[in-house]
């Protein structure tokens, strides 16, 4: 169409609208920005534009009219949005469409349009188009969105701490070998994790009720284990308490728990949640540790007699102070290496090997064209230790004054085996001199023979033999070790 088709086009519509009379009132005054185009002429064009929108586009009425709706469009302007909208004009279609247009001064706004087609004798005769400006409304929802992107990142974040943290605790947990539980005041439901089910016997599947923990508790420890619950709940104090646990397979445990409760605003308890860690080695420790010091109690009072009576006795028998100053020095040096022994072992059982290698040390015993020791490896208790290193230091130290370790081709011979009879376990240990000056028996019994026998005697329950064969002294001792 030419400029004088567009203009009785134009024509038309002011006397249609003058014709609809209120209508065109209502037009012209609402608030609603709004156009007419008209698609019988070329690029429909906005042949009618009411007040508000002159005013939202901030264009003038002659820059308006004879324009397409596309002159506010600019470079921000989504492109998949503007290809519906053509779409659903180029189909005689209604569409609601958002769109970012642009003022005269080349502002920015979101303009709501809704895009509605005229139909007379079923043809388009003209297209309506309100306007809305719904900048704020949009950008609001932006808002929104950016504060929900927010938020959902942060959530993010903090369940990946929360995570990281609870591994860490896991791990924690695991190598603490700790188990975690929690009772419910209000159904009387256990939860226990599967650390929690291992240290009472049972697998991570199996159930664990609180009736069945309170039967895995030894019959004597049950009532500790509710009273110190009752009593943690009742003071609002830690739970800490120690028993013994019966696992299913009959193994007995050691296990310490300890827990907090929790409540309820008006102070009702609602539950108790805690670790249980088995302390079975600590305790096996405690109890072996306590045994050591009852043991070295005994030792120390046993040592102390037999010094009191070594003491006693040497002085009473000795020649001079300077001989009696040697001997008990060196019985006392057999008993600290005794001792040794026994420390070293940490007071369990000492090898006889080594006392007798240590105790005759200072009597070459190294040298085996003058020792002869036979025997197997055997492990003497701790009650028999300080008697026979104090029986090899008397024998030896006859052997070195009057015996086979007096001249220079004498031979000691030292041999243990052990025996089992109808009483048990028996161990013989048998000293024999060769090669030393003929031995002639003592008109008396002297201390250190009868020092031997009596320690044998009184500290295990054996027999020791003296012999006095020409050829050379003989001792056999017999000691039960059951």
């Amino acid at each position: 169409m030419d400029i004088k088709q567009d203009q009785v086009s134009a024509d038309e519509l002011k006397r249609s609208l003058a014709a609809a009379g209120p209508f065109v009132a209502m037009v012209n005054t609402t608030r609603t920005p709004m156009v007419v185009t008209n698609p019988r002429l070329t690029d429909n064009p906005i042949v009618y534009a009411n007040a508000a929108f002159i005013a939202m586009s901030g264009y003038a009425e002659n820059e308006i009219v004879g324009q397409n709706c596309r002159f506010l469009q600019g470079e921000a302007t989504d492109p998949a949005s503007v290809a519906r909208l053509r779409t659903a004009i180029a189909a005689n279609e209604e569409i609601e469409v958002d769109l970012l247009n642009y003022r005269k001064d080349r502002s920015s706004f979101w303009n709501r349009l809704l895009v509605s087609p005229v139909f007379e004798d079923g043809a388009v005769t003209f297209f309506v188009a309100s306007q809305q400006d719904v900048t704020l409304e949009l950008e609001e929802l932006a808002a929104i969105e950016r504060r929900k992107a927010d938020l959902e990142r942060e959530v993010a974040e903090r369940t990946a701490e929360l995570d990281a943290s609870e591994q860490s605790l896991r791990l924690a947990l695991e190598a603490g070998r700790l188990g975690i539980w929690t009772i419910d005041f209000v159904t009387g439901e256990l939860t226990a994790s599967a650390e929690c089910k291992s240290i009472c016997g049972r697998t991570p599947n199996e159930p664990l009720t609180l009736d069945d923990l309170r039967e895995t508790i030894h019959p004597e420890d049950r009532l500790l284990q509710i009273e110190a619950i009752d009593q943690a709940v009742k003071d609002r104090s830690l739970l800490e308490a120690e028993y013994r646990l019966v696992t299913p397979a009959g193994e007995l445990k050691w296990v310490q728990i300890r827990g907090q409760a929790s409540y309820a605003q008006d102070g009702t308890p609602l539950s108790i949640t805690g670790i249980t860690q088995d302390i079975t080695s600590r305790r096996e420790a405690q109890g072996h540790r306590a045994l050591l010091a009852r043991e070295l109690s005994h030792r120390l009072k046993n040592t102390l007699a037999s010094l009191q009576a070594i003491v006693s006795q040497t002085i009473r028998r000795a020649g001079s102070l300077d001989d009696a100053g040697a001997t008990l020095a060196a019985r006392i040096h057999a008993m600290a290496t005794a001792n040794d022994l026994l420390v070293n072992e940490d007071f369990g059982r000492a090898s006889l090997r080594t006392l007798v290698r240590r105790t005759l040390a200072p009597f070459g015993v190294e040298d085996h064209s003058r020792f002869s020791i036979v025997g197997a490896e055997v492990e003497l208790p701790s009650n028999l230790t300080a008697a026979y290193a104090l029986v090899m230091h008397e024998l030896a130290t006859n052997a070195t004054k009057y015996g086979a370790l007096s001249n220079e081709s004498g031979v000691v011979e030292i041999e243990w085996s052990i025996d089992t009879n109808a009483t048990g376990r028996e161990l013989k240990l048998s000293w024999r001199e060769r090669g030393g000056p003929p031995v002639v028996a003592p008109a008396r019994t002297s201390f250190g023979t009868q020092l031997i026998q009596r320690l044998l005697a009184s500290e295990a329950g054996g027999v020791a033999t003296v012999a006095y064969d020409p050829s050379g002294l003989s001792f056999i001792a017999r000691v039960p070790l059951d």
